[in-house]
């Protein structure tokens, strides 16, 4: 089976999910039924990608991506930051989503929680289309394969 993501990103995305679905279910053993269903949405929301990624990476059948960059030539734009940096900046928007979802479910402020909400949705997305696609350069990873 051959998934759309590069196993690279699939490394860097397993531990926020793990991070946050273990929080969800330590949240819901130390509460108990008070805070169902703010636990429950964060391990379903984060449990479900934990699981595909590691069958993703624990099963020898599955072919990842390639993430081979193109040459400087065929180059559609070059970041001014580091591929490390992209880390932070989905672990950020992951930590905005969980507040975005605890807002709406918690406090029940769908007003307030839907821009958090929305706007690391949308920095998430931006975040893995500019790691995963083959076109768009970082510093670090331009110099190490110039052609």
């Amino acid at each position: 089976m051959k998934v759309p993501i590069s196993k690279q990103l699939t490394d860097i995305l397993i531990l926020p999910c793990i991070a946050i679905t273990g929080a969800g279910l330590y949240g819901f053993y130390l509460t108990e039924q008070q805070r169902f269903d703010k636990n429950v949405v964060l391990i379903i929301i984060f449990g479900i990608p934990t699981l595909l990624f590691c069958w993703f990476l624990l099963d020898k059948k599955i072919e990842f991506k390639d993430n081979e960059k193109v040459r400087k030539t065929d180059r559609l734009l070059k970041l001014p930051f580091s591929s490390l940096s992209t880390i932070f900046i989905f672990v950020i928007s992951l930590l905005y989503l969980v507040g975005g979802l605890a807002t709406i479910f918690g406090d029940k402020n769908v007003s307030s929680g839907l821009p958090m909400l929305s706007i690391s949705l949308l920095i998430i997305i931006l975040t893995i289309i500019a790691f995963e696609h083959p076109k768009i350069w970082f510093p670090r990873s331009a110099e190490s394969s110039e052609d």
